[in-house]
């Protein structure tokens, strides 16, 4: 697939974002100012955008941000400072990585210092994988249906038609108390709490304005929300954080009705239980778990990182009391769980840090009392990515990380070793080949991954294989969000259309904030359960089977089991096998094998398919020769015939041949007449009429021996019983010497 493309920023945005860098020059360093003020304001205005990526679209202000916050950290040196700014904003960029190189050979940088400056700059190429868009094989929008749909307050005018003075929806919640369910839906102005317990008739009871009087906000208003329950007053509450000019609030919820609905813009909610706490900055996003409030990307990510708040202590006006923050912890967001097994018990926050292009693993067990977290470990960095947001899958095995710079959407660790996490794949969504968006934000719940996919809208995929998700359902919030199959948009790859979702409603009920459409109430039918595999096939190797079967619709994965008794007990071998073929290795040669294939997905198993046998064998050792099944038979006209199936194994043809039954040591026997030789791998049935009985053995004759099941024994005789190994009939076993070596359907004797 083609390198994505950063779509170009506006002008208007530029050049606002030149008034603010002129402004801060002025302020730090007027002696600095001339040369690189005139060059910054050439360059806002001339070069081509579309080469610097950014988190959010905030040009040339942003990266001095940035910069200033890095220097106020000591991670670079103001002289430094001077040289990146001046560099960068002359487009100087393959000096600029010749600079920023030396300076981290010369001891003067750090090497995590030089990585997200370069990812921060965009001066290195993104690490390209071999990345594929999802598998999806549904119609319509698959497994969802959509319940309700409300426009609290449209976007008049919406930020990307006007990136100065434009609105937009953000975060979103779900608060659930008694009968009754809430959305909490964020928008630039402030909270709407609306009512979807019924979700066909979604209706705002209040809207909290926290816009401090603004109107239009200064500038595009980000905020998003968490609740926590206090168990000591038996009240929830709602946290409100923003960035870009936006306060910290607070809201009790306790004062929503539990039973009878509220009147529609009622507002039940007294200012007296609605606080404005400041913190102007401090939470571009919010999360909540065992009583710590995290706000991630604080004072716009430059210089606080994630500051966490004890709401526990004092649910009203929590205290701060850690932070993981400092040069490259931007935290753009976060993800926290108690008591995570693979971590040894240990209270963890997965952050997902920005600039730094990287995943950290953080234990947080004893942070309000020995402060800051502590790293655990971190994923490796990858050029051109932002580590934007992540979240947990519910057995705190796998980190699905959601990478906002449109490099490779969604990456998936292993982090069940926190010190040591594992990449074990990457994915996009299903259109991703002709219609490049972004991914923002999503949330696991059981074993699917629903994800705000910007201009693809909802996406919902299948992750019960984590090595391969499938992609089940969709709503076009952005391009179709009145749902009448008339696209009105475009994928265009810029920061339009699904911004958040809420999955954790009792109702089960799912909730979506688009930027310009507002909240969307979504019901998730459960997909169907994969069928029965077909078609398999088994072909010995050295050591090893290849197994090949048909692919199964609506598998997310397959599971090989494996016996080496005909018909089972089957021991599983593989789960969430990727594609049709898998190959056993580690096995003992001459010894036959029997398998069955089942596919998987997140609603459970399907059924077995029929069992497949192949006996590995040394490459290029001779052909073999293997009893597979003896059986009386009847035909078609009602006779019966005892038949013997036997099968020729290895690399090399078997020879000729006759099947024989007799008594012990080979003695009296009655045998066919000379078979044609066997090619390798072929299988056949020797009819021997009437003449097995319960109280012989069948063998093998060629004129190098005699076989039995694949064993050689030598001669015609068995000397004192050494490696006779001839199937008796009369027990269904093999005789006392030699080790038993069975086939198919071996113990059906007539």
């Amino acid at each position: 697939m083609a390198l994505k493309q950063v779509q170009a920023n506006s002008i208007a945005l530029m050049t606002s974002g030149v008034t603010a860098t002129m402004n801060k020059y002025l302020v730090r360093k007027p002696a600095q100012v001339a040369a690189s003020l005139v060059s910054t304001l050439v360059l806002t205005l001339t070069m081509n955008w579309s080469s610097v990526a950014l988190a959010h679209p905030e040009g040339a202000e942003a990266i001095e941000m940035y910069l200033h916050g890095l220097q106020e950290d000591g991670a670079i040196s103001e002289a430094q400072h001077t040289a990146i700014e001046t560099l960068y904003f002359e487009a100087k960029y393959s000096q600029l990585e010749t600079y920023l190189t030396a300076q981290e050979n010369a001891g003067a940088i750090s090497s995590e210092m030089h990585i997200y400056l370069s990812s921060l700059l965009e001066l290195t190429p993104p690490a390209i994988e071999a990345l594929a868009a999802a598998p999806a094989n549904y119609s319509g929008n698959g497994n969802v249906t959509l319940l309700g749909q409300l426009n609290a307050q449209p976007p008049v005018p919406y930020y990307s038609d006007n990136t100065t003075t434009g609105t937009l929806y953000n975060g979103i919640w779900g608060y659930a108390v008694g009968v009754r369910e809430y959305a909490l839906q964020c928008n630039s102005y402030g909270v709407h709490i609306i009512d979807v317990t019924d979700p066909a008739n979604p209706f705002r009871v209040q809207f909290i304005d926290m816009s401090g009087g603004a109107s239009p906000p200064n500038g595009r208003i980000w905020r998003d929300v968490d609740i926590h329950f206090d168990s000591l007053s038996g009240k929830t509450y709602a946290y409100i954080a923003a960035q870009s000019n936006g306060n910290f609030w607070v809201v009790d919820l306790s004062y929503l009705s539990d039973s009878a609905p509220h009147g529609v813009d009622s507002a039940p909610i007294p200012p007296a239980a609605i606080a404005d706490r400041g913190r102007t900055n401090y939470g571009h996003t919010v999360f909540i778990n065992n009583g710590l409030l995290f706000m991630n990307t604080a004072n716009n990510g430059a210089t606080l990182g994630c500051q966490i708040f004890d709401v526990a202590q004092n649910p009203f006006n929590p205290p701060i009391i850690a932070s993981w923050s400092g040069s490259g912890r931007d935290c753009h967001d976060s993800f926290a769980r108690t008591n995570v097994s693979w971590a040894g018990g240990k209270d963890v926050l997965y952050a997902a840090d920005g600039y730094s292009t990287r995943y950290r693993i953080l234990d947080i067990s004893n942070v309000r009392t020995l402060g800051a977290p502590t790293l655990l470990g971190e994923t490796a960095a990858v050029s051109g990515i932002y580590s934007h947001s992540n979240w947990l899958t519910d057995d705190s095995r796998y980190l699905y990380a959601f990478e906002e710079f449109n490099v490779r959407d969604i990456g998936v660790y292993d982090v069940s070793n926190p010190a040591s996490p594992v990449q074990i794949t990457t994915f996009q969504w299903s259109g991703d080949g002709t219609a490049n968006s972004r991914i923002h934000n999503g949330q696991v719940r059981g074993n699917y991954l629903i994800t705000a996919y910007y201009e693809a809208g909802m996406r919902v995929f299948d992750i019960s294989n984590p090595a391969n998700a499938v992609e089940v359902g969709k709503y076009e919030s952005w391009r179709d969000p009145d749902g009448d199959g008339t696209f009105n948009q475009n994928v265009t790859g810029n920061y339009n259309g699904a911004w958040n979702v809420n999955v954790f409603l009792p109702s089960g009920n799912v909730l979506l904030s688009d930027m310009k459409s507002g909240t969307f109430v979504f019901h998730l039918d459960p997909v169907p359960v994969p069928g029965t595999v077909t078609g398999p096939a088994a072909t010995a190797g050295n050591a090893q089977v290849q197994l090949t079967w048909s692919a199964v619709s609506g598998a997310a994965g397959y599971t090989i089991r494996r016996s080496t008794t005909a018909g089972g007990p089957y021991t599983i071998v593989k789960t969430n096998a990727v594609g049709t073929a898998y190959t056993d290795t580690g096995l003992t040669n001459s010894t036959p094998y029997y398998y069955v294939v089942s596919a998987t997905n997140a609603e459970g198993e399907g059924g077995v398919s029929s069992e497949v046998t192949a006996t590995p064998q040394a490459s290029g050792g001779p052909g073999v020769f293997v009893i597979t099944e003896v059986a009386q038979r009847t035909n078609y006209s009602g006779a019966t015939a005892d038949q013997v199936e036997i099968a020729c194994i290895g690399t090399t043809s078997c020879g000729t041949y006759r099947v024989c039954d007799g008594t012990l040591a080979f003695g009296s026997k009655a045998c066919s007449a000379n078979q044609s030789a066997l090619a390798a791998g072929q299988r056949v049935v020797v009819n021997r009429g009437t003449s097995i009985t319960t109280s012989e053995y069948v063998w093998i004759e060629t004129t190098a021996g005699v076989y039995v099941t694949g064993t050689q024994v030598g001669t015609f005789n068995c000397s004192n019983g050494a490696s006779r190994s001839r199937l008796d009939c009369s027990t269904a076993t093999f005789g006392a010497c030699g080790t038993p070596n069975l086939g198919t359907g071996i113990g059906a004797c007539p």
